[in-house]
């Protein structure tokens, strides 16, 4: 199928049409929707694609942990059970996951620093699953053990 120009928004044609229907329906002037979307990897003020990015990404590492469980929270929960994440971390990454979850769905642009906040979320998260154990792991290798003191010293 060729790509959809935006100006050939036909229903039962193109697949964007359904979106373009959603987004009409919420209210988004025609303008705003009818923007061609192929360039939007090179447009530094779309800050949607990295909130749907970073939420794609803590969706593929759910899915590789646990599995699929339906819905964020009862992933996120499952995480939790299972240790992935802590208690605190949890509120923090489903708010993360909330913003992709509005550029995704209801065309929600974050703002720069909303962006920034979402990627520290996730990054931090990614690493404490995939990074931090081998570093935590090679540092007690290589760490001298603690010399005990003579008992009544």
């Amino acid at each position: 199928m060729a790509f959809c120009q935006p100006q050939v928004f036909t229903i039962g044609v193109c697949p964007a049409s359904s979106i373009l229907s959603g987004r009409l329906a919420l209210g988004l002037a025609a303008h705003d929707v009818r923007q061609p979307r192929g360039d939007a990897h090179r447009d530094a003020e779309n800050l949607q694609l990295p909130m749907m990015g970073a939420r794609t990404l803590v969706d593929m590492m759910i899915l590789e942990k646990i599995g699929d469980l339906g819905g964020f929270k009862e992933k996120l929960k499952e995480l939790e059970k299972e240790g992935f994440v802590g208690s605190s971390s949890l509120e923090a990454l489903y708010s993360a996951l909330e913003v992709g979850n509005a550029a995704a769905h209801r065309g929600h642009a974050a703002t720069e620093s909303e962006v920034q906040a979402v990627m520290d979320i996730v990054e931090t998260m990614l690493q404490s699953i995939y990074v931090f154990p081998d570093l935590a792991q090679n540092l007690r290798k290589t760490t001298p053990p603690r010399i005990p003191r003579p008992q009544g010293s």
